[in-house]
């Protein structure tokens, strides 16, 4: 008993199926009175033995490798396709056996057998196999039933241990599932804040622009200038809400991104008159330096909004004069699109954290505009669904440089 329980402790410990193997022929050469022990592990898929031990005195004479097909001629694999133990007798041929195993048990000096099989939830996992010398005692049905006894006791202490280890992987699952629930559940509450925060200017203003328009009738120029920027605050607010709904897009698993073969030149001459006023605003101007013929296997929409955002966080970090520079060239076979300004750059820890999947903090314009500092994460995400990804680097002289490389698929891909 005090064996068993020795043994119990050593398979519940999470050690490995060869080392618990180990421990059972170990323990069985302890109480049953024999020559050598041999325990068999196999895949019952993939007809694969893994896993050979040995125990006793004479296990020296056990094979140290058998393939699944050759277990099938013997004892054992009689043993696993009944599922019901076996006592064979020394001195007699056992029908049982092929010629070829019935040599090898005189070669290697076997007397009587005992092997019954090793289950875990009633599927035959290994055999456990007793063997006399000839000038030994033949085993008899109290071994038998002892070696049987041992055999179930390992299958509780085996299914106890397995049903064990799957609820501690369930568990781990569970836990990594609720991490990553409260992840979304955090971003989402950002999300909720950022945006309840960012759409009330531009929404207000919008609202006290009509009130000023509807008293300023008679003023045409003034009336020009508030209609510009009521025009400016429209396209701040529609900006946010396309970053809003494209990140939602990419999020849904369901919903895949269209992939076609687009004009990466015509991609960047819309992003430029989309963003047109707001460039002539601060006297920026904007130059493509990209082959007409060029082109990209993406999603359309999902490429103008990273172009649109990339470009507009240009424009909010350069200095009024300054030129911007948007590139676009084909390398192997990748895409890179590529937007310089000569802004002010990005210091070692934005750079750091800029492509990360949460809100980076939006310093003020150098026209003290404002963001959501979650266009750099919308477009990451967007980039990524694409098989691509989004960099940062600091320009050779001043200003920031942001490139988007996308893969480009044959069209016989698509």
């Amino acid at each position: 008993m005090e064996a068993l329980f020795q043994l119990g402790d050593i398979i519940g410990s999470g050690r490995s199926l060869l080392e618990q193997f180990q421990a059972i022929a170990e323990c069985v050469a302890f109480l049953l009175p024999s020559d050598r022990i041999s325990i068999l592990g196999f895949n019952m898929e993939e007809g694969k033995v893994e896993h050979l031990v040995r125990a006793g005195a004479g296990r020296d004479q056990i094979v140290t490798s058998v393939t699944f097909s050759e277990l099938q001629q013997g004892l054992s694999g009689w043993v696993i396709r009944s599922c019901v133990p076996a006592l064979s007798p020394k001195g007699e041929r056992d029908p049982r056996e092929s010629d070829e195993v019935a040599k090898r048990r005189t070669d290697t000096q076997c007397g009587s057998i005992l092997v019954v099989p090793l289950l875990e939830r009633g599927e035959p996992i290994g055999t456990i196999t007793a063997i006399n010398r000839p000038d030994q005692r033949d085993f008899d049905n109290g071994d038998l039933n002892l070696l049987v006894f041992i055999a179930s006791y390992c299958r509780v202490v085996l299914e106890k241990t397995k049903m064990f280890n799957d609820l501690k992987e369930a568990r781990d699952a569970t836990e990594v599932a609720n991490q990553a629930l409260r992840a979304q559940n955090d971003l989402k509450d950002k999300l909720i804040t950022i945006l309840a925060h960012d759409l009330r200017g531009p929404v207000g203003m919008q609202a006290t622009l009509f009130e000023f328009l509807i008293g300023e009738v008679s003023k045409p120029k003034e009336i020009s200038q508030l209609l510009k920027s009521g025009r400016q605050s429209a396209v701040q607010t529609y900006d946010l809400l396309e970053n809003l709904l494209s990140w939602v897009r990419g999020k849904l698993d369901e919903i895949q991104v269209l992939r076609t073969r687009i004009n990466v030149s015509n991609i960047l001459s819309a992003v430029c008159g989309w963003l047109e006023a707001t460039a002539e605003s601060k006297n920026i101007r904007i130059r493509i330096d990209c082959a007409p013929e060029l082109s990209v296997v993406a999603d359309e929409k999902s490429l103008e909004t990273i172009i649109r955002n990339l470009l507009s966080n240009a424009i909010k970090y350069s200095p009024n004069r300054s030129s911007i520079r948007l590139r676009a060239w084909s390398q192997g076979d990748q895409i890179s699109i590529e937007i310089a300004d000569q802004g002010r750059g990005l210091s070692p820890e934005k750079l750091a954290q800029i492509f990360g999947h949460q809100p980076v903090e939006s310093l003020p314009g150098t026209n003290g505009e404002r963001g959501s500092g979650l266009g750099l994460m919308f477009c990451a995400e967007l980039a990524q669904n694409q098989g691509g990804y989004l960099e940062a680097e600091n320009g050779p002289e001043k200003g920031s440089v942001f490139r988007v490389v996308l893969p480009d698929a044959v069209d016989e891909t698509l």
